[in-house]
């Protein structure tokens, strides 16, 4: 049995065995089955976008031409170097030519088999399952009972913690922890210690249109050049913009999408996360019609911005005004990323990362004197 459990994936993935040069990822959560496929192909050749190093080949071609897997995975490279063979699953059975392919594998050469979920009887799942020459790594969402724990939100006097968290290698857990900050300020998850922070403020112009101003520094030092020279450019959430500050890539234009990007290197094709985040929010439309939505376990962050973004709204409309307002010093908070062990929850996890539960770094001190 070559079936890996989910706690070995990730060491896998990052340095496979040489001794299975074959590799099947399978699995329901298809973003999951596309990262770990291309994360193993990275591990496997030099160059992505070398055709001689790497071979893409459609499991529907397989299931015609059965011998073409291992002519392909046993083919020397015309320039030397290492050699990767990358198969995308279709709807046709092509288990005829990975068993031919596993009674031949391959030394020089990793292959990589893509595809959805397969049964536990399935023809490919199961030949591969029995090879001591292949692995198989299946992508399953988190189970119900693992969200609660991945998926948090915490209120505090300024706003709102959201965290999310993805289980990581060594029985770790690799959270990624956002703020926002009533009424229109949001700080990005994604710094690790000593690395700058992101941050924007949503300014409404129209009831459907607002000014987004977005910005990085770090708590630690000043910004260097290079970075003050990559973000005027356009880097993580701050998009490249024209001389009126509207940005370059929008839905007017398509967002300058780049096909032959999509289909080698991007799942977008569009340059920037920032420029990707616009695409979907506005493909919903000014309004969107919220009563269409099926929100699940992993939208307890959404659940509870909304409560309390209408609870304040209804609370001004009866003249009382929001508890934030009168909270200035407490809109010292930090987000970030941190690698912890699964067994520590969120409170845990921003005291060690921020020195406090909800990630607050201003004077204590003060803030208790100013509240006194």
């Amino acid at each position: 049995m070559t079936a890996l459990k989910a706690a070995q994936v990730d060491a896998f993935v990052a340095k496979p065995n040489p001794a299975q040069p074959v590799v099947l990822v399978y699995g329901a959560d298809a973003g999951l089955v596309r990262e770990r496929a291309e994360a193993l192909v990275r591990a496997s050749v030099d160059d992505l976008h070398d055709p001689f190093s790497l071979v893409r080949l459609e499991g529907d071609l397989l299931a015609s031409e059965p011998a073409r897997l291992v002519e392909e995975a046993n083919t020397i490279p015309l320039f030397g170097g290492r050699r990767a063979v990358w198969v995308k699953a279709g709807a046709r059975n092509f288990a005829p030519a990975v068993e031919m392919l596993l009674n031949a594998a391959p030394k020089e050469c990793r292959v990589v088999i893509e595809a959805g979920e397969l049964r536990k009887n399935a023809p490919l799942r199961a030949l591969c399952e029995k090879a001591k020459n292949a692995a198989v790594l299946a992508c399953y969402p988190d189970s119900e009972k693992d969200l609660p724990r991945l998926i948090d939100s915490e209120m505090h006097a300024a706003g709102l913690t959201i965290a999310g968290g993805r289980i990581a290698a060594d029985d770790n857990v690799y959270w990624r922890i956002a703020q926002f900050l009533m009424p229109v300020h949001a700080y990005a998850p994604s710094a690790m210690p000593g690395e700058p922070i992101f941050g924007q403020t949503f300014v409404p112009v129209t009831d459907t249109k607002c000014w987004i101003y977005t910005y990085a520094w770090n708590p630690e030092r000043p910004l260097t050049d290079q970075q003050r020279a990559m973000y005027r450019s356009g880097n993580g959430v701050i998009a490249e913009v024209d001389e009126n500050y509207v940005p370059l890539r929008t839905l007017a234009n398509d967002y300058l999408i780049d096909r032959g990007l999509q289909k080698t290197k991007s799942y977008t094709g569009i340059k920037g996360v920032s420029e990707q985040d616009a695409a979907v929010q506005d493909s919903q439309g000014p309004i969107a019609d919220r009563t269409r939505e099926h929100l699940g376990p992993t939208d307890i962050g959404i659940l509870h911005f909304r409560k309390l973004m209408l609870d304040s709204a209804r609370d001004l409309q009866r003249g009382k005004e929001p508890p934030t307002a009168a909270s200035a010093d407490r809109y010292a908070v930090r987000a970030g990323a941190s690698v912890t062990h699964k067994s520590k929850d969120l409170a845990t996890v921003m005291t060690e990362r921020f020195g406090d539960p909800a990630g607050f770094v201003g004077d204590t001190a003060a803030a208790q004197r100013l509240r006194a």
